[in-house]
């Protein structure tokens, strides 16, 4: 309802609601192409074009709540984004250069082939159009939709499409018939762990649990939550550091389902299996209250994210002195909180009520184990030195991988996924859980994802009681409004970061991968070389490979990426400046602020003997500030004229200030001159110049702060690192920055 009069296009609406109807994917899109088609010769405008896109994704934003999340002025911002690059590409696979003047012109066949050529994965929100791709479907749905799709494409037309789609909907329903398990809802051990060697605590899950397990995480939207978003919530309503009661965890539960919007019966079905497994806990803990630290591994059980990060945190939530180690003793209660979470979707997956005999003699057993395992671990991680009472994450994660796998497998449920798949092997799945099988040790072993985890190893991410919180704010001037930054940009920030790992890649690594797809237009001057949308989309595709992603991760960095790069693509060419990007991009890599600082500067002098005049230090400045803009939500949501606008007039009066202040408005600053300035008080003129490096942004890297670096307030004291002090080099720049550092 674009004019908020209560009256829109019936065109529109169709089809946006139509991914609710029966049939395949193909069949619906052709459907909303041919009502836009009004003069029905087969093609649309680019604006006809765009219009359907964008019904497409409105319908798919309505029904996903995105309109409650982030108000109708954002939801509209996000389509017309996804939409514009979306036809953009589209016109382009056609090898047409205008959208104008009848000229650009899309034919259904044309969309249907760009999008089986690749298509899919530029716009992968079209996928969700088949409500086979939709988990854990409504029962009622099962006869109508699950089994053979009763409707055929009715042309030749959908063949490239049909095709993929026809593909990827037997691949679906495959998934959906496994969910089902057994016929008659009959229970059956699917898995089966004996936690310690001659023992008799034994961890069975059944195909019952694996089901009961995924519709409280995904129905409760708990399996939409980060590890650290969990963590937030139980402080949030229990306190931070405090022991669970009854009381508080019936408030968190509320706090969660009431707001869901699904039948009362289904609402009380959740809270209920949620409820008996706090119950569960607290039978182990034999008080009347639960440590927040064991709870918080039950619910990380539920969580989105991988197996490492769930473990890294709950780490450090047993770390009771902070020094980064846990005891033998703390080690077997941080098993325990995994295995009485796990062992609490066994017992509880049935009818709620309280725990027989023999499961509790059973839960007995597992806490025992879990005891013996944090002495087992610590033993062999620290190769029999028994004069080794500690052991950090790096050392666990070290053992887990080098093989310790094998003995604690049970910990590979801790990523969601593996639960699916434990369904999917159901048929041939040995009642013994098997640690050697290539479906379970083959991942295990081999997890990167917890190597780095063991690299990054420090205290847990940094936490706050309302994550809308203020966590930055900055004075850009009286002509221009404050650059603000809240808990969820932080948030969205550490999610791009999980799905992308950039921070993991060095900053030279950006421009390097940038420069290389070869999508750069060539240029005498480098530092005036441009980058397409296309190249950059190709550089993403490889630095972040599709396969490994969801269509939710897929559909959410499309949108943010394509943000920042619409950022600077200010004349709506989509192509930008390779250096101004490169280096406000750069942000998202490892490495510190100076080196970012001093890499950027030698990329804008390499023509110009390396100094910078007064137009090229605005270029310099507004690279990183225009990047962090791209970052910030409140930014996304105002119009982009007005951010540009107020942009240049802050960086315009800085350069001017800065070349006054060293007096080199004549002959143009040095990085030496530059980093000076910074160290000697620029800092407070320019403090969110901190934010280039990652470890200043709370909670986002999972690391120790360097011990000169920011000192955790809100407002980074720059002044405490400076310019320079530290690093590799990175040419000429980074080599005066040290000089300038010692001289300061």
């Amino acid at each position: 309802d674009e004019k908020n009069d209560e009256r829109i296009s019936v065109v529109d609406i169709a089809c946006g609601i139509s991914f609710l109807a029966g049939g395949n994917k193909s069949d619906k899109l052709a459907f909303g192409f041919r009502l836009y088609d009004a003069d029905h010769d087969g093609m649309l405008s680019h604006a006809e074009f765009e219009q359907f896109l964008r019904s497409l994704i409105l319908g798919l934003f309505g029904f996903s709540g995105k309109v409650n999340q982030k108000g109708v002025a954002e939801t509209r911002h996000l389509a017309r984004i996804c939409v514009k690059e979306a036809a953009q590409q589209v016109v382009a696979s056609t090898g047409q250069k205008s959208c104008g003047g009848g000229h650009g012109l899309i034919s259904f066949e044309m969309f249907a082939d760009f999008y089986a050529r690749g298509g899919f994965e530029a716009i992968p929100w079209i996928e969700l159009y088949d409500l086979q791709k939709w988990p854990l479907r409504p029962a009622f749905l099962d006869d109508s939709v699950a089994g053979d799709d009763p409707v055929e494409p009715s042309s030749a037309v959908l063949s490239p499409m049909a095709q993929l789609g026809k593909r990827r909907a037997e691949g679906a329903a495959i998934q959906a018939r496994a969910l089902e398990g057994p016929g008659n809802g009959q229970s059956s051990v699917i898995l089966s762990f004996q936690l310690v060697d001659n023992g008799s605590a034994v961890l069975d899950i059944t195909n019952i649990d694996v089901k009961f397990v995924r519709e409280l995480a995904f129905k409760s939207g708990l399996a939409t939550l980060t590890p650290h978003e969990i963590q937030v919530l139980l402080r949030k309503h229990i306190g931070s550091g405090c022991a669970a009661t009854p009381t508080g965890f019936q408030s968190l539960l509320c706090s969660v389902l009431d707001n869901l919007d699904i039948p009362d019966e289904a609402r009380q079905r959740l809270f209920m299996g949620f409820y008996s497994i706090f119950q569960t806990f607290e039978h182990t803990c034999q008080v009347n209250a639960v440590p927040q630290n064991k709870l918080l591994c039950g619910l990380l059980i539920f969580a989105a994210g991988k197996k490492s990060d769930k473990l890294h945190l709950a780490f450090a939530a047993f770390d009771s002195d902070g020094d980064g180690s846990l005891t033998a003793e703390e080690l077997g209660e941080f098993f325990s909180g995994f295995l009485v979470g796990l062992s609490a979707t066994h017992t509880c997956s049935g009818a709620a009520g309280l725990l027989t005999s023999e499961e509790k003699v059973q839960l007995g057993a597992v806490h025992d184990a879990a005891i013996a395992l944090g002495s087992l671990v610590m033993r062999e991680a620290n190769l029999g030195d028994a004069s080794k009472q500690l052991i950090k994450f790096s050392e666990f994660a070290e053992w887990y991988t080098g093989g310790g796998y094998t003995a604690i497998p049970w910990l590979e449920l801790l990523d969601l996924h593996k639960w699916k798949l434990a369904l999917e092997r159901e048929p041939t799945m040995p009642q013994t859980y098997d640690a050697n099988s290539p479906a379970d040790s083959g991942d295990a072993g081999a997890d990167p994802s917890l190597q780095a985890s063991a690299q990054e190893a420090g205290p847990a991410a940094t936490d706050a009681e309302d994550e809308d919180d203020v966590v930055f704010a900055f004075e850009l001037g009286a002509e221009v409004a404050k650059l603000v930054f809240f808990r969820s940009d932080l948030v969205r920030l550490r999610n791009v970061l999980e799905i992308t790992r950039f921070d993991r890649l060095k900053p030279e690594d950006i421009f390097h991968a940038f420069r290389a797809t070869g999508s750069s237009s060539d240029h005498a001057d480098e530092a005036l070389a441009r980058l397409s949308k296309s190249g950059f989309d190709n550089v993403i595709r490889k630095l972040v490979p599709g396969a490994r992603l969801t269509v939710e991760e897929k559909l959410f960095l499309s949108v943010t990426l394509s943000s920042v790069f619409s950022a600077f693509d200010r004349d709506g060419t989509l192509d930008v400046s390779l250096v101004e990007f490169c280096s406000g991009f750069m942000l998202l890599a490892s490495g510190s602020k100076s080196d970012k600082l001093a890499l950027a500067f030698d990329e804008f002098t390499k023509d110009s003997d390396q100094v910078l005049d007064e137009a090229g230090l605005e270029r310099f400045l507004r690279s990183f500030l225009l990047m962090l803009f791209a970052l910030n939500e409140e930014a996304c949501q105002s119009p982009a004229d007005e951010i540009w606008e107020e942009v240049d007039v802050y960086i315009g009066e800085l350069a001017r200030q800065i070349l006054e202040d060293v007096g080199a408005a004549d002959q143009g600053l040095c990085f030496s001159d530059f980093a000076t300035w910074y160290t000697d008080g620029g800092h407070l003129v320019v403090p969110w110049l901190e934010l280039l490096s990652l470890r200043k942004w709370p909670g986002i890297l999972q690391t120790e702060r360097q011990s000169s670096g920011n000192d955790g307030t809100q407002y980074p004291e720059a002044g405490n690192d400076g310019i320079g002090s530290g690093g590799a080099g990175a040419g000429t720049a980074a080599a005066a920055a040290a000089a300038a550092a010692a001289a300061a």
